[in-house]
């Protein structure tokens, strides 16, 4: 993922394409902070291929891959005890 966020496309098109991409791979985990246009929201293709939307989905996985670390660090700590 942060590999991703780094090499992320800035035309919005192909990078929502590129998070779409990866977490299909994933098979979409409930988890997951990446929203599909049409997949369980009224979205539509103006709305979601914007720029806005773009920087809103890199905010939310970066703020993902935040939060995932933390946690992991936490799980290390408390079976290190």
């Amino acid at each position: 993922m942060e590999q991703l966020l780094e090499d992320i496309p800035t035309e919005p098109l192909y990078g929502l394409i590129a998070f779409t991409d990866f977490w299909n791979d994933f098979g979409f985990p409930s988890d997951s902070p990446h929203e599909v246009q049409g997949r369980w929201n009224s979205l539509g293709p103006q709305e979601y291929y914007t720029q806005e939307n773009l920087e809103r989905t890199i905010q939310r996985h970066q703020k993902w891959v935040e939060n995932e670390i933390e946690e992991i660090k936490k799980t290390n700590c408390a079976g290190s005890s």
